[in-house]
Formats: structure tokens, sequence, C-alpha cells
């Protein structure tokens, strides 16, 4: 069995399977207690997007961030607006959703050229 102390936390490794969502819980709260951490983390991920275009790590990097902020359950209306979702149950959230939660959250994307 493999240990590694990092910061205040532990991590034993034994054939275990980290999930996203077990990382994100863990991490969120790594960064709540770390507000300047926190506000690089938002630049990180806008920046590994613009490198890797992954779409999926970008929206785990967003539901990590909605939990250290306490906001994971805000919910923003689709595009018909008859229906709520929360982007971070959504595989597959509109952009005009994704935009919306990152706004909510103090990260402003904009198109460049």
């Amino acid at each position: 069995m493999k240990t590694k102390k990092i910061d205040d936390f532990e991590i034993t490794l034994e054939n275990t399977k980290i999930t996203d969502d077990d990382f994100s819980d863990y991490y969120a709260k790594y960064l709540k207690a770390r507000p300047i951490e926190l506000k690089h983390y938002k630049r990180y991920i806008v920046q590994e997007y613009n490198k890797t275009k992954d779409r999926a790590v970008f929206l785990l990097g967003l539901q990590t961030i909605a939990k250290a902020e306490g906001k994971i359950k805000n919910t923003v209306k689709n595009s018909t607006n008859t229906e709520e979702i929360n982007i971070y149950k959504n595989p597959n959230p509109s952009f005009e959703s994704v935009m919306s939660s990152a706004s909510d959250l103090g990260i402003y994307l904009a198109v460049a050229r």
C-alpha cells in the first residue's frame, strides 16, 4: 500500500479507482480553503480548454469550482426556457448554459480569432 501526503490530505492507493466525482469533491474542499488557488484554478481550466478542447474536462472544472464556492445547486434555463437543467449532471449542456454557468462562477470567456 502506497501513501502520499499532500498538504493537509493523505491519499492511500490500494487498487482503488478514483472517480471524477470523488476527485471533484476532494479538490473542491481543498480549493474552498485556499481562495488564491481557486482563482488560479479558474484561469487554469480556461487555459487547459484552449489547449486541449476537452469539453468534459472543462465541465468537470466548472463543477469543481461551483462546489468550492457552494454554488453547485445553481441551475440555468435551457434554450427553450421551459425546463431547468443542472449543467453538472447533463453530459451535453448547451453552449448558452455553459456560458451562463461560467459567468456565474466569475469566469468570463471570449471568442478570439
